[in-house]
């Protein structure tokens, strides 16, 4: 999920799984198929980040150069906060 704060892109963390609510550590597969599913996010969403137009970036207050620090982040790192 991306979200905008004071003009900076940020990537939200997903919510805690129920079985890690119950208190129940991922086993490896499910760490495996979370981090996947991360990293398949990230792309989704820098990919999407491309797609706008200088109209929507400048309705939510962020620069052609903020989008291209953020697609440039490779996506198994998550972007550090500048």
């Amino acid at each position: 999920m991306t979200a905008i704060a004071h003009g900076h892109l940020i990537f939200r963390q997903p919510s805690s799984t129920p079985e890690r609510a119950a208190g129940r550590p991922p086993n490896l597969a499910e760490r495996f198929a979370g981090k996947l599913r991360l990293w398949r996010r990230r792309i989704r969403d820098r990919e999407a980040l491309l797609r706008f137009t200088h109209r929507d970036m400048r309705d939510m207050g962020i620069t052609p150069a903020d989008i291209s620090w953020e697609v440039s982040q490779p996506f198994w790192r998550e972007a550090p906060r500048r």
